[in-house]
């Protein structure tokens, strides 16, 4: 599943070799990438999601099963941190880079390139496991809404390390840390929830953007919401931009 991710990573390079751009322009319009950024969206995100599962196996502990194996974990681990940031990173910089700057130059409006790119981010999930199991409009809703929360905060914050480390803590602890019936990771997680309840995950997940918003808004001094009702600037020549 990651390789075709590698080779998609290949397409968008070669996308952006013919449009002449760098791919520091998908990411940041300053000269280096802020990894600062980039781990603390990561971490913060982390933590969430471990206190979100901390909840669930207090409520429902029979539905968690412990399955330690050092022979099978390690293997996972290392593709977690080696490979998997390849298939998160190609997804933030397609859409929430390639896309986001090309719609918004096309349409002038970020609220339609956040909605666009999010129903397309939702499109590209719905062939996933999950769909089938707890319903394609529970689903979609869900991949629509991380989607437009990604799209939000690198609007917001003009650059893409946020996103970045936000997507690649969803992907990576869910391939080590809990999974469950019918997830697309499939994978010798350290715990296996034999059951999930979609809306409850929706409403934890509704309620972590909320709280990493409001942080990241002090944390950075983003400008208040109302930017997002803000027309796409032109770009300026000199430099290569995300929405501005």
């Amino acid at each position: 599943m990651i390789i075709i991710f590698v080779f998609a990573m290949l397409g968008l390079l070669l996308a952006l070799k013919i449009h002449g751009k760098s791919l520091m322009s998908l990411i940041t319009p300053n000269k280096k990438i802020n990894y600062h950024k980039l781990l603390f969206g990561f971490g913060l995100w982390a933590i969430f999601m471990v206190v979100t599962e901390m909840i669930s196996y207090y409520l429902h502990p029979e539905e968690y099963t412990f399955r330690f194996s050092l022979s099978s974990f390690l293997p996972l681990l290392l593709i977690s941190v080696f490979l998997l940031p390849v298939q998160t990173s190609f997804e933030e910089l397609f859409f929430r880079g390639y896309l986001m700057t090309g719609l918004g130059r096309a349409t002038g409006s970020k609220y339609l390139t956040i909605i666009i790119t999010s129903v397309l981010f939702a499109l590209m999930h719905s062939m996933n496991p999950e769909v089938a199991k707890y319903g394609l409009g529970t689903m979609m809703f869900y991949y629509f809404s991380a989607g437009a929360f990604l799209a939000i905060i690198t609007v917001m914050d003009d650059s893409l390390e946020l996103a970045l480390g936000v997507h690649a803590a969803t992907n990576m602890l869910g391939a080590t840390l809990v999974t469950y019936s019918g997830s697309v990771l499939q994978t010798d997680t350290l715990f296996l929830a034999q059951e999930t309840r979609p809306w409850i995950m929706i409403l934890y997940f509704y309620g972590a953007a909320f709280v990493f918003y409001i942080i990241c808004a002090r944390k950075y001094n983003w400008a208040p919401i109302q930017k997002l009702a803000e027309p796409v600037l032109p770009p300026v020549p000199t430099q290569e931009n995300i929405i501005t």
